[in-house]
């Protein structure tokens, strides 16, 4: 993204991850954060959603997990997209319909992060 073109910004690194998320590239997703930090530019809901929809397409709760975490740390709110990607590692587990149907109702930022604090648990009990 260098060159006399527009400047790159956070939806455009978004877009970027959102490619390599849909092309499995879980490297390449990931390092869309390396690129925007060199950038000094913030990632947002949707950077994250990708880079976590890249761990959820390889069924890495691992992953997907740490991307929460960061999420919940820099003060993002997972939306149901996140979380849907979450679940997807999670499915085969019995909680999975209980935590789809609290995702599916939950509407507040509190929820939200309630929600993504047990589902973090769920997944690092999955590994």
């Amino acid at each position: 993204m260098n060159g006399s073109g527009p400047s790159p910004d956070t939806r455009s690194f978004s877009i970027l991850a959102s490619i390599y998320a849909r092309n499995r590239d879980v490297a390449g997703a990931r390092n869309i954060l390396k690129r925007m930090e060199q950038a000094r530019i913030e990632p947002n809901v949707y950077t994250f959603t990708a880079i976590a929809d890249a761990h959820a397409k390889v069924y890495d709760t691992e992953g997907v997990a740490s991307v929460l975490e960061q999420m919940l740390e820099r003060g993002l709110s997972p939306n149901q997209v996140t979380l849907r990607a979450a679940l997807r590692c999670i499915e085969e587990g019995s909680e999975s319909s209980h935590l789809r149907d609290l995702v599916n109702k939950s509407k507040s930022p509190t929820k939200f992060i309630v929600l993504c604090q047990n589902i973090i648990e769920l997944l690092r009990q999955e590994v």
